[in-house]
């Protein structure tokens, strides 16, 4: 089950759209928003008079604390359970450190959508939080408005990963009776043996009214990515956060990176584990 979604903000248009993402997913899930803002200390100007640093910080407080107090009245409204945490420290520190102590089941942030999740600071956070998590991120491009998620595509290649990942997916389509496509990068147009006893497996793990085994085969992952962003035949693209593991052209790696940063799909990177396996 969903029941606590950590949400990351700066307080940007991007940010304030994966907030209401964040919220409608809570409601659909019965879940409690944990916001957090964090007065980024590396922002204050080194080498300055120690009042001038004190003067900027207490500017920052009061103009997040104004933000906080809107983002809470709008929980209110939307009769969900709220904890706001604004706090002075290095972003991504204050994120992890939040991740450790909060335990989140979901993260949700925003990213830049297209014009690349780097070329913004919120977006970098966004990427190094995607790495270095152990929790699923689910990162909204920008603009893309929240609708029930109804259809969702894990990107899979058979990795012991992937079962924790489809179990953190069916909680997150439960609420919406989401069907799960698994989608598999091959240029092989058959399974491998094995592959094909992991599928057989993940159907006697799982509910198969959950899992659509109806794996969808291509030369490459961007192909396929460019195949689901024109045709909206996904409503959540969940992948791997060693992405270069779908693909095995370096070129390709550095492309694919660079689809799904810039998609207009809301996408969930889950954590990878080194091994492969067939085991369940």
């Amino acid at each position: 089950m969903i029941r606590t979604i950590l949400v990351p903000t700066d307080f940007s248009k991007n940010a304030d759209n994966a907030t209401v993402y964040a919220f409608e997913l809570a409601k659909s899930n019965n879940a409690k928003i944990i916001l957090l803002h964090a007065i980024d200390n590396v922002a204050l100007i080194p080498d300055t008079p120690f009042q001038y640093n004190e003067q900027e910080k207490s500017q920052l407080e009061s103009y997040s604390a104004n933000h906080i107090k809107t983002i809470i009245e709008k929980a209110r409204k939307a009769e969900l359970n709220c904890e706001c945490i604004n706090v002075t420290g290095h972003t991504i520190d204050v994120i992890l450190e939040c991740i450790i102590s909060k335990k989140p089941d979901l993260i949700i942030m925003g990213t830049k959508g297209a014009g690349g999740i780097d070329k913004v600071v919120f977006g970098i956070n966004t990427s190094k939080v995607m790495e270095h998590s152990k929790c699923a991120v689910i990162a909204i491009p920008e603009n893309v408005l929240f609708q029930p998620i109804k259809n969702i595509t894990y990107c899979t290649n058979f990795h012991e990963s992937d079962i924790d990942a489809l179990k953190k997916l069916i909680d997150i389509g439960e609420s919406s009776g989401a069907n799960i496509t698994l989608l598999h990068v091959s240029e092989e147009k058959t399974l491998k043996p094995n592959e094909e006893e992991f599928i057989n497996k993940l159907k006697n793990h799982f509910d198969r009214t959950k899992l659509n085994f109806n794996l969808t085969y291509g030369k490459s992952l961007v192909e396929a990515l460019d195949k689901y962003r024109g045709k909206g035949l996904t409503d959540l693209l969940g992948i791997s956060s060693h992405l270069p593991d779908l693909t095995y052209n370096p070129l390709e790696i550095s492309r694919s990176r660079e689809r799904v940063y810039q998609t207009k799909i809301p996408f969930i990177i889950f954590h990878y584990k080194e091994s492969p396996v067939f085991i369940i």
